[in-house]
């Protein structure tokens, strides 16, 4: 589990001695869980949002019960296996009674009761489903078994592992102990056929995980930007945008704005073939006259649609090196079509 930092540690003290000073201590649940663990990009092809193994599922949880003045002291810890569906379906029912539970979901020695439960013929520990979906695809989702001695995991390929005697969960034992691996597999199969509605059971592998850690390389290594940019090949990158200077004018692309821009004269029916925004803005200021503009205006047009190009590759960057975190991604982005030609106005 996660271990708490001395200034969580302080913020729970404050927190405590309040409830304590308003006299509600004795008489309330306080519940205390991680959402997350502690992935570090340490293991191949895996990222914090699909890294199902120990170090990044298995997280602190705490819970006090109330208590009455005289009961024996309490364990705040709890080492068994829970989940957040357990602990979400306890509190409900704290709220109201649960008819298909034959005890109470929480009980005052602090262990919460396991909601569904598979039972394993190979040891009789409880097995839990946890699943990550990918911040890119919210379709495809990753699965994975765990028990208190062992790591099931059916994607991007199946792998088993033996917690007790490897901590670290580097050793692949799925060839070895085929048939726990294989017992897992069909329960988890089997989940899956009774909840298969509305869920994609499809996993693919990390296309983006280059481009991942791509931009977080470029907002980590501020002394190494340049060089970040500069090796960026993948056109579906936003960090590509900003690889290289080139004079617009001499870049043949068999693209309709470039067309218009190196057209001689330029009319306003033109324009309805751009849909490019700086390139358009680009095109009002080289072809200004034959189109009836201010030049001036249209240089500072160019200027502010710049700007705005720049600080949208740049949040899509940052929405990168965060896995998507923020949606912003879309699979047929093509960053290989204005702001990397346009360092400069044109001078004709």
């Amino acid at each position: 589990s996660q271990p708490i930092s001395d200034e969580d540690d302080e913020k729970l003290f404050s927190l405590f001695e309040m409830l304590k000073s308003k006299g509600v201590w004795d008489k309330t649940h306080i519940i205390l869980t991680g959402l997350r663990g502690q992935n570090k990009y340490s293991r191949f092809e895996e990222t914090a949002f699909s890294n199902l193994h120990s170090e990044n599922t298995n997280v602190a949880f705490l819970y006090k019960p109330p208590r009455q003045k005289g009961d024996d002291g309490i364990n705040w810890k709890s080492d068994s296996l829970i989940s957040l569906a357990d602990i979400g379906h306890s509190l409900f029912c704290l709220l109201s009674p649960c008819p298909k539970l034959t005890e109470s979901p929480i009980s005052g020695s602090s262990e919460i009761l396991q909601t569904q439960e598979i039972q394993s013929p190979i040891s009789d520990q409880k097995i839990l489903l946890i699943e990550a979906a990918n911040p890119f695809d919210p379709n495809q989702i990753r699965f994975a078994l765990r028990s208190k001695t062992n790591l099931f995991l059916n994607a991007p390929q199946i792998q088993y592992f033996n917690t007790l005697a490897d901590r670290s969960e580097t050793i692949d034992s799925n060839d070895v102990r085929k048939t726990e691996a294989s017992f897992f597999d069909l329960s988890l199969q089997k989940i899956l056929f009774l909840n298969a509605s509305g869920r994609d059971q499809k996993w693919a592998e990390y296309k983006q995980m280059s481009i991942v850690q791509n931009n977080l390389n470029y907002w980590q290594q501020l002394n190494s930007r340049q060089l970040v940019t500069e090796k960026t090949e993948n056109k579906s990158d936003p960090l590509f945008a900003l690889n290289f200077d080139s004079d617009l004018s001499k870049f043949a692309l068999n693209n309709s704005c470039i067309k218009i821009y190196k057209k001689s004269a330029v009319n306003h029916d033109d324009l309805k073939f751009c849909e490019d925004e700086l390139l358009l803005s680009v095109i009002r200021v080289k072809h200004s006259k034959d189109l009836n503009l201010n030049r001036k205006n249209m240089e500072l047009s160019f200027e502010l649609v710049k700007r705005e190009k720049l600080n949208t590759i740049l949040r899509t960057s940052k929405n990168f090196s965060l896995e998507n975190a923020w949606s912003l991604y879309r699979p047929d982005s093509n960053w290989d079509v204005s702001y990397k030609y346009l360092s400069r106005l044109p001078t004709n």
